[in-house]
C-alpha cells in the first residue's frame, strides 16, 4: 500500500460488509468504505473509497483491529481499546 507516496506493509486487515480496518507494521490504523454512523474512526461520516491513516489513533500501537456491523476497535500495544461507530443500546 503506498499512503503519501511511502510504501506501508499492512499485516491485519478486518472487513464488514461495508467497511474495512488495516493495521501496519509500523502501528498505524488506517480504515476505508462506507463512514456511516462514523465507524471509520476520521470523526465524520464520510465515504473513505482508499485507506485512510485514522489520526485519532496516531501516537498509539496498534497490534489489534475488529470491523463490526456499524462499529470499529482497535487494541494498543498497552492494552487499551478504542471503538468507533454506532454506540446506542451499549455496543460501545
Amino acid at each position: 500500500l503506498r499512503l503519501c507516496g511511502a510504501r506501508m506493509r499492512i499485516i491485519i486487515v478486518s472487513a464488514s460488509a461495508n467497511h474495512a480496518l488495516f493495521v501496519t507494521a509500523c502501528g498505524s490504523a488506517l480504515s476505508s468504505g462506507v463512514g456511516a454512523l462514523g465507524r471509520l474512526g476520521h470523526g465524520n461520516e464520510a465515504n473513505v473509497n482508499a485507506p485512510k491513516r485514522i489520526r485519532a489513533l496516531e501516537g498509539e500501537c496498534i497490534i489489534k483491529c475488529a470491523a463490526g456491523a456499524a462499529h470499529s476497535l482497535f487494541v494498543t500495544a498497552r492494552g487499551s481499546v478504542y471503538a468507533c461507530g454506532q454506540g446506542e443500546d451499549g455496543r460501545l
